[in-house]
C-alpha cells in the first residue's frame, strides 16, 4: 500500500508505529457483499440438478459452498455500479471501486469493463509467476461469473497453488494465545491477493487495472466474535502427516483481506502526447487537495520521473510519470494509484493491527490467569 519513494518522503512520520511494523513482519514471514461463504473441496460432480441443490452446513453453523451453479444457460445481464461516495471526503476511488469493497465486489466490478483479456488473480507469495486463477471469459460488461462461482474457483485455485500458500499460514497460538483454546487453533493467511485486468480503455489509452488486498488482522477478532465474516477455504496442511490416509490433512484457513489500493497502469505508446493531459485533468478535478504537482523524483534508471500527490488525509491519489525499459520494449509509463491516507480513517490495516494486538494481549493474559487458578486448586487438593 503506497510503498513508493514519494510516500516515504511525503508521509514518513505517518508510517511509523507498531501497527505497520507488525503488518510488514507478517508480509515477510471487511466488508463483504452479501452473506459470507466458506468453500469446501469439491466432491465428484454428478448431475447439473444435483449440483444446484447440494449444500452443506458445518457444525459451527457456517455455510460451505457446493459446486457453483452455472448462469450460462441464460443470457448474462448487463451490470453497472455507481461511483462510490466516501464519507468526509470529496475525493473518489476510480469508478466503480470503493475503499470497503470485498474480493467478491471487485470480481463483479471488473466484469463491468470491456477488454480482450481475462481477469487474473494472483496470490503473493507464490511458487510460480503465473496467476492462480484466470477467468474463463473476457470482460464484456455483463455478469458472467457470480459470487458463488468465484468463491468455488478461488478455493480450488488456492488449494492447488503450491506449498507457498501454506507457508503464509499462521496459527493464533503463535501470537501468545493459548494453544488449547479454540482461538489459539485458528489458522489464517498472511498472503496478499491481487486481481488484474489488462486491455482496459481509458480516455483512448490502454490501461491495466490492478486491485490489491492485504491481510487485515483486525478482522480476526471480529470474526471470532461473529461480528463479521470473510473468505475461508480448506487447503492441504504442510505440517500434518495425513495420518496414514495417503493424502495431506486439510485445514480450514481464513483470508482476512481488506482492499488497500486501486492501480491503473499504462505504457501505451500514445503516452508521449497524452500522459500530461491525463495528469492535468486529475489535478484540475481535485485542485484543492493537491499536495505536490509533478515533482521531480529521479531514480538511477529514470532521471525524468515525476510524482503528483493528491490527498485530503482520508483518500490519497498518487500519479507517477516516467520512463520504463524492458528487454523487449521501452517508452513512457503512467501509473495512477488510489488508496487510504496512511493512518487515516480508511486505513484498515493500521487500525486493524492495533485491534489485533489488544486482542492477542488480552487472550494471552487470560490464559496466564487460568493457569494460576489451576495451580492454586491443585495445591489445595494436595493431602499434605
Amino acid at each position: 500500500m503506497f510503498n513508493y519513494p514519494w510516500i516515504t518522503l511525503a508521509y514518513s512520520v505517518a508510517l511509523l508505529g507498531t501497527g505497520y511494523l507488525l503488518s510488514r513482519m507478517l508480509h515477510h514471514g471487511l466488508n463483504t457483499l452479501g452473506t459470507p461463504i466458506r468453500v469446501k473441496q469439491e466432491a465428484p460432480k454428478k448431475t447439473r440438478a444435483s449440483q444446484r441443490e447440494r449444500s452443506e452446513t458445518r457444525t459451527d453453523g457456517a455455510v460451505v459452498a457446493a459446486d457453483a451453479p452455472s448462469i450460462r444457460d441464460a443470457a448474462p445481464p448487463n451490470i453497472e455500479f455507481p461511483e462510490v461516495p466516501i464519507a468526509g471526503s470529496e475525493l473518489r476511488y476510480y469508478k466503480p471501486f470503493g475503499p470497503t469493497d470485498s474480493i467478491f465486489d471487485v470480481w463483479a466490478k471488473l466484469q463491468t469493463f470491456t477488454s480482450t483479456e481475462p481477469i487474473l488473480v494472483r496470490l503473493i507469495p507464490t511458487d510460480d509467476t503465473t496467476p492462480i486463477l484466470q477467468s474463463a471469459f473476457l470482460a464484456d460488461g455483463t455478469l458472467q461469473s457470480t459470487r458463488e462461482m468465484f468463491c468455488a474457483e478461488l478455493g480450488n485455485s488456492i488449494r492447488t497453488a503450491g506449498p507457498s500458500a501454506w507457508r503464509a499460514v499462521r496459527r493464533l497460538s503463535s501470537f501468545g494465545i493459548p494453544c488449547d483454546t479454540s482461538e489459539g487453533s485458528y489458522h489464517f493467511s498472511t498472503g496478499t491477493l491481487r486481481m488484474e485486468l489488462k486491455g482496459v480503455q481509458v480516455m483512448g489509452l490502454t490501461f491495466t487495472v490492478r486491485v490489491t488486498f492485504e491481510p487485515n488482522l483486525g478482522l480476526i477478532p471480529k470474526y471470532l466474535s461473529r461480528a463479521t465474516d470473510y473468505f475461508h477455504c480448506e487447503i492441504p496442511s504442510g505440517d500434518a502427516s495425513g495420518r496414514g490416509r495417503g493424502k495431506p490433512e486439510t485445514v480450514v484457513v481464513g483470508f482476512p483481506w481488506s482492499l488497500t489500493s486501486i492501480t491503473l497502469y499504462s505504457d501505451d505508446r500514445r503516452l508521449d502526447e497524452d500522459a500530461s493531459k491525463i495528469t492535468k485533468a486529475i489535478i484540475d478535478k481535485y485542485w484543492r487537495y493537491v499536495k505536490q504537482e509533478q515533482v521531480a523524483m529521479p531514480t538511477s534508471e529514470d532521471a525524468t520521473r515525476k510524482v503528483s500527490v493528491i490527498s485530503d488525509e482520508i483518500v490519497a491519489i498518487a500519479i507517477h510519470e516516467g520512463l520504463f525499459k524492458t528487454k523487449r520494449a521501452q517508452g513512457r509509463f503512467l501509473q495512477i494509484e488510489y488508496g487510504p491516507f496512511p493512518q487515516g480513517p480508511l486505513d484498515a490495516l493500521s487500525s486493524g493491527d492495533a485491534e489485533f494486538l489488544a486482542f492477542a494481549k488480552a487472550m494471552a493474559e487470560d490464559g496466564k490467569e487460568e493457569d494460576l487458578v489451576v495451580e492454586a486448586v491443585a495445591s489445595l487438593d494436595t493431602p499434605f
